[in-house]
């Protein structure tokens, strides 16, 4: 999902009266570089996990997840529209959260509060559901955010406090879908548990966070809120200062116990020398790189130069990637001019092209390969198709229904992808995930 956007150009660490900077430090100095531990939503060790559900059931409720997703980006940009120039904060509904799709573990507050949130390169702000998953009143480190801060009279229209200094930073958002979000911006202290010794925490200090008041049918208390990644000031990277971090998503069906990491700060695994700069796009802070073009086997497809236009985002919270259709018709055509397997109608219409093939079949489709800016991506066979039901394959990059294509989290398996802000760029390279 685009993100909404949450840049207000205002230091968020000098905005309330509440902290006094000398008895309160925002983050730790500590934090040279860190690594967090992910689970995906579907597997066994997830809080989501259905044992009810088969592996085909569960591939086609994550595309019904990609395809929501993407709806969501387009209510997304409708409201920054009708917001005008005002960056729209990203309180996200719980609708929005349930189409996510990794999860890191952390607490939150003294005591500590254990939290599942989903982490996601889209999204601008830390939040979290209030009771029953965070009593505020209950955690001795809290700090409540003043109603006149900078900070809060930066939300505009979506600030619901009254204009006292003794009153809390409260919101309400309402999106095109009647899903709300409400409730309040506080501070409190954030521990995140370490990737390699689950017994030890990483404790980054304090950061600004949203308490979700919303709750919605969906909601089974298992997923708690959301880890924001993006550029923004707001984010985890942007409260702590990190410039620097990377990803490696093992793919499904590894051995159990074998997680997907983000590497952050000095631990970050950048590979400089084939390194995609980012594209800056007014009012946005995702991950913009420019996809110059797409080869199947052999063949490089022949596109019109306008068809690149609409850039790339690199997101986290999706599962399949999704092109254009200026891009997505001619790659499709190509993939049935090359692949002389049985075609099938696929169990969802978003499925456009699916094949009746055993996995030997599969395995042999040609290579896809993606080329971006000052670096090449290849796609193995095993991330361009998956099978959604037994013996169809469907090609798992979809048509994207904006101006705008997504490079999703399937096609980001077993690949390193490294972001330095700093240097204002992105790497990828293979890797073997589960072994790093």
């Amino acid at each position: 999902m685009a993100s909404t956007i949450f840049l207000f150009g205002i230091l968020l660490f000098a905005c309330s009266t509440f902290i006094p900077s000398k008895s309160l430090p925002i983050h730790s100095k500590k934090n040279h570089g860190f690594t967090l531990s992910l689970m995906h939503r579907d597997s066994s060790e997830s809080p989501f996990y259905n044992h009810s559900m088969t592996p085909y059931e569960r591939r086609v409720a994550s595309t019904r997840r990609s395809v929501a997703r993407m709806q969501q980006h387009s209510m997304r940009a409708k409201a920054r529209s009708k917001f005008g120039t005002l960056n729209v904060p990203d309180i996200s509904s719980q609708a929005v959260i349930d189409n996510l799709e990794y999860i890191a573990s952390y607490s939150i507050g003294t005591p500590p509060t254990k939290v599942n949130a989903f982490i996601d390169t889209g999204f601008d702000i830390i939040w979290t559901m209030g009771i029953p998953t965070f009593n505020r009143s209950k955690s001795s480190t809290y700090r409540k955010l003043s109603c006149v801060s900078k900070y809060c009279l930066g939300l505009g229209d979506l600030r619901t406090c009254p204009s006292y200094e003794s009153e809390p930073c409260t919101y309400d958002m309402t999106y095109d879908d009647s899903s709300r979000s409400y409730g309040v911006f506080g501070i409190d202290k954030f521990r995140f548990d370490d990737s390699h010794d689950p017994r030890k925490t990483i404790d980054v200090g304090y950061l600004h966070f949203g308490i979700n008041k919303e709750s919605s049918p969906n909601f089974k208390g298992n997923q708690h809120g959301a880890l924001a990644l993006d550029r923004g000031l707001y984010s985890l990277l942007g409260q702590l200062g990190i410039t620097k971090f990377s990803h490696c998503f093992v793919p499904p069906g590894n051995i159990e116990g074998s997680r997907s990491r983000m590497y952050f700060g000095s631990k970050a695994r950048i590979l400089y020398s084939f390194l995609v700069p980012l594209v800056q796009i007014r009012h946005e802070s995702l991950y913009f790189v420019r996809l110059t073009g797409i080869r199947v086997g052999r063949t490089e497809i022949k596109y019109p130069s306008h068809a690149f236009q609409g850039g790339a985002v690199i997101d986290t919270g999706i599962s399949n990637s999704m092109l254009t259709t200026a891009i997505y018709d001619p790659f499709v055509s190509e993939l049935r001019n090359k692949i002389k397997l049985p075609v099938v109608k696929g169990p969802l219409n978003e499925l456009e092209l699916c094949f009746r093939a055993t996995d030997d079949e599969i395995s042999k489709t040609p290579e896809v390969v993606l080329y971006f800016s000052k670096s090449t991506v290849y796609l193995s066979s095993d991330v361009v198709f998956e099978e959604y039901s037994q013996g169809i394959w469907c090609l798992a990059i979809l048509r994207s229904p904006s101006l705008r294509s997504m490079i999703g989290n399937i096609q980001m398996r077993n690949l390193l992808v490294g972001y330095d802000l700093q240097k204002n760029g992105i790497s990828f390279s293979s890797a073997d995930c589960k072994r790093l």
